[in-house]
C-alpha cells in the first residue's frame, strides 16, 4: 500500500512545499483511507492490524509534514507494545525530519529487532554525525559495512564512514575506503562522485 520510509528521507526530505499537488492529494487520500482502516481496526481484539495501519498512517503524515501527529500515530503503537521495532524506527526517523535530533536517537537505541535495526541504521548515523558523534557514526555502520557488495546502501554507508573517519584524522582509513570504492565501483558515476568528493 505505501512504500516503507526510506533511510534517504533523513537526507532529502519530502518536504510539502517541494511536493506536487498531484501527489500530495494521491498522500492526503492515503492518509484519509489509513484513518479509516485504523478506526474499523481499533474495534478488533487483536491489535496487530491497528498497529500496522497507524505506522503506516504515520508515514503518510510524515510524507504531508504533520510531523507532530505521525509521532502520536507510533506513540499509540507503543503505548500497546513498547518494543515494537517498526514503530520505534519510523518514531525515530520522523523525529529526524522533524529536527528532533536528540529524540531520534533516544528512539532509535530502543529497537531490538536485528531487522529494523538494520533498516534504521543509516538514519541513526546521520543523527549521531548531526551530533558530531563520530564514534557512534563507525559503531553503528561497522557491522553492515562490506565493501565488496555492489549496494546502492554501502555507498550511503561509505558517506557517512569517510565523514566520520575524515573529522577524526584518520587518513589511513579514509584511504581505506576510498580504495574499496574504486575496486568495487570503478564504472559507477555514484561511487566515483563520492570519491572525488572526499578527496576535496
Amino acid at each position: 500500500m505505501i512504500i516503507p520510509l526510506d533511510d534517504e528521507m533523513v537526507k532529502d526530505a519530502p518536504l510539502p512545499w517541494r511536493t506536487s499537488p498531484e501527489v500530495r492529494g494521491r498522500v492526503a487520500e492515503a492518509e484519509r483511507e489509513l484513518t479509516r482502516a485504523a478506526d474499523l481496526f481499533e474495534k478488533f481484539d487483536n491489535r496487530a492490524r491497528l498497529h500496522e495501519a497507524l505506522v503506516q498512517r504515520a508515514y503518510v503524515r510524515a510524507q504531508l509534514g504533520r510531523f507532530d501527529e505521525a509521532v502520536e500515530d507510533c506513540d499509540r503503537v507503543l503505548a500497546d507494545d513498547r518494543k515494537n521495532s517498526e514503530a520505534l524506527r519510523f518514531k525515530g526517523q520522523t523525529l529526524m525530519l522533524a529536527g528532533e535530533t536528540d529524540q531520534a536517537i533516544k528512539a532509535f537505541g530502543k529497537i531490538e529487532d536485528k531487522d529494523e535495526r538494520r533498516k534504521a541504521a543509516l538514519a541513526m548515523a546521520h543523527a549521531f554525525s548531526r551530533k558530531g558523534q563520530d564514534d557512534d557514526v563507525i559503531d553503528t555502520l561497522s557491522e553492515y559495512w562490506h565493501p565488496g557488495e555492489r549496494e546502492r546502501w554501502q555507498l550511503m554507508l561509505a558517506d557517512l564512514l569517510l565523514e566520520a573517519h575524515h573529522r577524526k584524522g584518520d587518513a589511513g582509513t579514509v584511504r581505506g575506503i576510498l580504495q574499496s570504492l574504486e575496486e568495487t565501483w570503478r564504472d559507477e558515476p555514484d561511487a566515483l562522485l563520492e570519491i572525488g568528493r572526499a578527496h576535496v
